[in-house]
């Protein structure tokens, strides 16, 4: 099963992230939160949204992280400009 996020499609596992950021966006959400709120039981949530991004590429959309205690990761625009399809 493949489902679309933002003109790009992504795993059942990767569409679940990329929503728990978007519904934060554009506060950060920290990884241990991404898993808590879709169950997710592995340690890669980082893993997952770098191959996010790499799908992300192609449109104006892009997930940000930031480190240190407080860090997390919020959904951003990459560049000026329309995305390829409505979030």
């Amino acid at each position: 099963l493949v489902i679309s996020r933002a003109g790009v499609r992504l795993t059942p596992l990767k569409a679940d992230i990329f929503d728990a950021i978007k519904r934060r966006s554009p506060h950060l959400i920290q990884a241990a939160e991404i898993a808590s709120q879709i169950g997710y039981r592995g340690n890669s949530i980082k893993m997952h949204i770098n191959q996010i991004n790499d799908v992300l590429e192609e449109t104006d959309w892009r997930i940000a992280g930031t480190r240190g205690k407080h860090g997390g990761y919020r959904l951003v625009r990459r560049r000026t400009g329309s995305a390829k399809e409505r979030l």
